[in-house]
């Protein structure tokens, strides 16, 4: 199983992903996150539930009881900045969440506990219609 790791959790965690052997009773997100804070202190405070890490399995979002595989991709990484206010539907693409308004630069640069900052340019077509 490939395990990435982004953001303060990377750093915390000194590296940026890991190939593991998870045990085979490891069958949901949940198993699987409850196995990696049993790995040591440092992997239990970086994946602790105060600190809402988001998983993602095979570059989708997961939930505790998605299923897990050993050939699977999950990344670790905390939930994106912004305030969540609309959801934009791309065609024949994902479902994107769009915040208000964008972070501030000069308060987000530098600080490690920022997951990520996203930008999205949407083009609205001469019609009007969204896209």
């Amino acid at each position: 199983m490939k395990i990435l790791y982004f953001a303060w959790l990377k750093e915390k965690l000194g590296m940026a992903e890991e190939e593991v052997v998870a045990p085979e009773t490891i069958a949901t997100v949940q198993d699987l996150l409850d196995w990696m804070r049993s790995r040591g202190s440092t992997f239990s405070e970086a994946l602790a539930e105060g600190n809402a890490v988001k998983v993602a399995v095979n570059h989708v979002y997961a939930r505790p009881k998605d299923r897990v595989r050993p050939q699977d991709e999950i990344a670790f990484f905390p939930p994106v900045t912004g305030g969540w206010t609309a959801m934009i539907r791309f065609s024949a693409g994902p479902s994107i969440w769009a915040p208000r308004s964008p972070p501030d630069p000069a308060n987000t640069a530098g600080n490690s506990r920022i997951g990520a900052v996203v930008s999205f340019l949407v083009h609205r077509p001469p019609s009007g219609r969204d896209c």
